[in-house]
Protein backbone atom coordinates (compact mmCIF):
# COMPACT_ATOMS: atom_id res chain seq x y z
CA UNK A 1 0.00 0.00 0.00
CA UNK A 2 2.58 2.87 0.91
CA UNK A 3 4.48 1.61 -1.75
CA UNK A 4 1.89 2.70 -4.77
CA UNK A 5 0.82 5.54 -2.49
CA UNK A 6 4.25 6.84 -2.67
CA UNK A 7 5.15 6.25 -6.16
CA UNK A 8 1.57 8.21 -7.52
CA UNK A 9 2.63 10.86 -4.96
CA UNK A 10 6.33 11.49 -6.31
CA UNK A 11 5.48 10.67 -9.85
CA UNK A 12 3.34 14.26 -9.73
CA UNK A 13 6.72 16.28 -10.61
CA UNK A 14 5.77 15.71 -14.28
CA UNK A 15 6.56 19.04 -16.00
CA UNK A 16 9.47 20.62 -14.25
CA UNK A 17 11.97 22.29 -16.23
CA UNK A 18 15.24 23.28 -14.33
CA UNK A 19 18.58 24.68 -16.19
CA UNK A 20 16.84 23.00 -19.51
CA UNK A 21 16.21 19.48 -17.89
CA UNK A 22 12.69 17.86 -17.79
CA UNK A 23 12.55 15.97 -14.78
CA UNK A 24 8.68 14.52 -15.71
CA UNK A 25 10.61 12.35 -18.56
CA UNK A 26 12.06 10.02 -15.16
CA UNK A 27 9.76 10.87 -12.57
CA UNK A 28 8.05 7.20 -12.26
CA UNK A 29 11.75 6.06 -11.82
CA UNK A 30 12.90 8.05 -9.38
CA UNK A 31 9.84 7.56 -7.73
CA UNK A 32 10.36 3.97 -7.80
CA UNK A 33 13.83 4.39 -6.61
CA UNK A 34 13.00 6.29 -3.56
CA UNK A 35 10.40 3.81 -2.62
CA UNK A 36 13.00 1.13 -3.10
CA UNK A 37 15.24 2.98 -0.89
CA UNK A 38 13.37 3.31 2.24
CA UNK A 39 12.32 -0.17 1.88
CA UNK A 40 16.08 -1.56 2.27
CA UNK A 41 16.31 0.00 5.71
CA UNK A 42 12.33 0.18 6.74
CA UNK A 43 11.27 -3.25 6.66
CA UNK A 44 14.03 -4.78 8.84
CA UNK A 45 12.99 -2.38 11.44
CA UNK A 46 9.65 -2.47 10.86
CA UNK A 47 9.61 -6.42 11.03
CA UNK A 48 11.82 -6.47 14.39
CA UNK A 49 9.59 -3.65 16.17
CA UNK A 50 6.15 -5.45 15.13
CA UNK A 51 7.05 -8.81 16.16
CA UNK A 52 4.85 -8.43 20.04
CA UNK A 53 2.15 -7.00 17.61
CA UNK A 54 -1.06 -9.12 16.59
CA UNK A 55 -2.03 -9.56 13.24
CA UNK A 56 -4.80 -6.58 13.48
CA UNK A 57 -2.01 -4.36 15.32
CA UNK A 58 0.16 -4.69 12.64
CA UNK A 59 -2.74 -4.03 9.93
CA UNK A 60 -3.92 -0.75 11.46
CA UNK A 61 -0.18 0.33 12.10
CA UNK A 62 0.66 -0.27 8.58
CA UNK A 63 -2.14 1.43 7.51
CA UNK A 64 -1.65 4.29 9.48
CA UNK A 65 2.23 4.74 8.90
CA UNK A 66 1.04 4.68 5.19
CA UNK A 67 -1.70 7.42 5.28
CA UNK A 68 0.78 9.67 7.76
CA UNK A 69 3.76 8.91 5.29
CA UNK A 70 1.65 9.80 1.99
CA UNK A 71 0.38 12.96 3.80
CA UNK A 72 4.18 14.23 4.33
CA UNK A 73 5.11 13.08 0.36
CA UNK A 74 2.44 15.42 -0.62
CA UNK A 75 2.89 18.29 1.44
CA UNK A 76 6.64 18.05 0.32
CA UNK A 77 5.34 17.58 -3.44
CA UNK A 78 3.68 20.66 -2.93
CA UNK A 79 6.64 22.48 -1.86
CA UNK A 80 9.22 21.57 -4.01
CA UNK A 81 6.73 22.44 -7.25
CA UNK A 82 6.30 25.81 -6.01
CA UNK A 83 10.17 26.00 -5.78
CA UNK A 84 11.45 24.73 -8.37
CA UNK A 85 15.19 26.34 -8.56
CA UNK A 86 15.99 24.54 -5.78
CA UNK A 87 15.17 20.73 -6.78
CA UNK A 88 18.39 19.76 -7.83
CA UNK A 89 20.54 20.86 -5.01
CA UNK A 90 21.09 17.51 -2.57
CA UNK A 91 18.53 18.78 0.17
CA UNK A 92 16.28 21.42 -0.92
CA UNK A 93 13.67 21.30 1.55
CA UNK A 94 16.48 22.01 4.23
CA UNK A 95 17.73 24.86 1.32
CA UNK A 96 14.06 26.35 0.99
CA UNK A 97 12.56 26.30 4.55
CA UNK A 98 16.12 26.17 6.72
CA UNK A 99 16.09 30.03 6.75
CA UNK A 100 12.24 30.91 7.51
CA UNK A 101 12.50 29.73 10.58
CA UNK A 102 14.54 27.93 13.95
CA UNK A 103 11.51 24.93 14.35
CA UNK A 104 11.58 23.84 10.87
CA UNK A 105 15.55 23.22 11.10
CA UNK A 106 14.90 21.85 14.01
CA UNK A 107 12.19 19.61 12.57
CA UNK A 108 14.49 18.76 9.75
CA UNK A 109 17.40 17.93 11.93
CA UNK A 110 15.29 15.90 13.58
CA UNK A 111 13.78 14.50 10.60
CA UNK A 112 17.40 13.11 9.52
CA UNK A 113 18.62 12.10 13.12
CA UNK A 114 15.53 9.71 13.20
CA UNK A 115 16.49 8.57 9.77
CA UNK A 116 19.94 7.16 10.68
CA UNK A 117 18.75 5.95 14.25
CA UNK A 118 16.85 3.45 11.66
CA UNK A 119 19.43 2.87 9.24
CA UNK A 120 21.91 2.05 12.51
CA UNK A 121 19.22 -0.06 14.12
CA UNK A 122 18.74 -1.71 10.45
CA UNK A 123 22.40 -2.69 10.25
CA UNK A 124 23.33 -3.69 13.99
CA UNK A 125 20.30 -6.18 13.42
CA UNK A 126 21.56 -7.71 10.64
CA UNK A 127 25.39 -7.74 12.03
CA UNK A 128 24.12 -9.71 14.97
CA UNK A 129 22.68 -12.25 12.76
CA UNK A 130 25.99 -12.78 11.55
CA UNK A 131 28.68 -12.00 14.41
CA UNK A 132 28.30 -12.21 17.73
CA UNK A 133 30.43 -9.68 18.86
CA UNK A 134 28.49 -7.27 20.13
CA UNK A 135 31.70 -4.73 20.26
CA UNK A 136 32.44 -4.92 16.68
CA UNK A 137 28.63 -4.77 15.75
CA UNK A 138 28.96 -1.39 18.12
CA UNK A 139 31.99 0.25 15.85
CA UNK A 140 30.82 -0.80 12.58
CA UNK A 141 26.92 0.54 13.19
CA UNK A 142 28.53 4.02 14.33
CA UNK A 143 31.60 3.94 11.79
CA UNK A 144 30.06 3.26 8.65
CA UNK A 145 27.73 5.89 9.19
CA UNK A 146 30.36 8.18 10.55
CA UNK A 147 32.75 7.63 7.41
CA UNK A 148 30.29 8.24 4.72
CA UNK A 149 29.62 11.15 6.56
CA UNK A 150 32.66 12.78 5.79
CA UNK A 151 32.47 12.09 2.14
CA UNK A 152 29.41 14.51 1.41
CA UNK A 153 25.98 14.31 1.25
CA UNK A 154 25.91 14.94 -2.53
CA UNK A 155 28.34 11.34 -3.49
CA UNK A 156 25.64 10.09 -1.33
CA UNK A 157 22.87 10.57 -3.06
CA UNK A 158 24.74 9.86 -6.18
CA UNK A 159 26.21 6.97 -5.35
CA UNK A 160 24.74 5.20 -2.30
CA UNK A 161 21.05 5.97 -2.44
CA UNK A 162 20.92 3.94 -6.04
CA UNK A 163 22.70 1.07 -4.44
CA UNK A 164 20.41 1.05 -1.55
CA UNK A 165 17.57 0.98 -4.11
CA UNK A 166 18.42 -2.03 -5.34
CA UNK A 167 18.92 -3.53 -2.22
CA UNK A 168 15.77 -2.52 -1.16
CA UNK A 169 14.40 -4.00 -4.33
CA UNK A 170 15.82 -7.22 -3.90
CA UNK A 171 14.31 -7.64 -0.63
CA UNK A 172 10.91 -6.37 -2.22
CA UNK A 173 11.29 -9.21 -4.26
CA UNK A 174 12.09 -12.20 -2.25
CA UNK A 175 9.60 -10.99 0.73
CA UNK A 176 6.86 -11.40 -2.08
CA UNK A 177 7.93 -14.43 -4.79
CA UNK A 178 10.24 -16.39 -2.36
CA UNK A 179 7.43 -17.86 -0.31
CA UNK A 180 5.22 -18.67 -2.90
CA UNK A 181 8.25 -20.26 -4.79
CA UNK A 182 9.23 -22.22 -1.96
CA UNK A 183 5.43 -23.58 -1.01
CA UNK A 184 4.87 -24.80 -4.77
CA UNK A 185 8.02 -26.43 -4.56
CA UNK A 186 7.15 -28.36 -1.55
CA UNK A 187 4.12 -29.11 -3.09
CA UNK A 188 5.66 -30.95 -5.95
CA UNK A 189 8.15 -32.71 -3.78
CA UNK A 190 4.99 -33.43 -1.43
CA UNK A 191 3.33 -35.08 -4.59
CA UNK A 192 6.08 -36.55 -5.84
CA UNK A 193 6.89 -38.48 -2.68
CA UNK A 194 3.11 -39.68 -2.26
CA UNK A 195 3.46 -41.31 -5.80
CA UNK A 196 6.29 -43.19 -4.68
CA UNK A 197 4.74 -44.12 -1.69
CA UNK A 198 1.81 -45.24 -3.87
CA UNK A 199 3.88 -46.89 -5.93
CA UNK A 200 5.69 -49.10 -2.89
CA UNK A 201 2.71 -49.89 -1.37
CA UNK A 202 1.38 -51.32 -5.01
CA UNK A 203 4.76 -53.13 -5.59
CA UNK A 204 4.44 -54.71 -1.93
CA UNK A 205 0.59 -56.06 -2.55
CA UNK A 206 1.32 -57.54 -5.82
CA UNK A 207 4.26 -59.26 -4.21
Amino acid sequence: MLFVFAVLLISKITSVEKGGFNFGGVSIFYAILYVLLNVSSGCVLIADLGRELTKKQKTRVAFFSALVLSLILLITNMVLLAYPNFLSNPMPLLDILGGNSVVIEVLIFIGSATTLFSIVYSISIILRSVCKNEIINFFVCIGVPLFLSLWGFGPIIAYLYPLASVMGGMFLFWVLFIPSFNRNNQKIHSGSQNTKDKNACHNNIEF
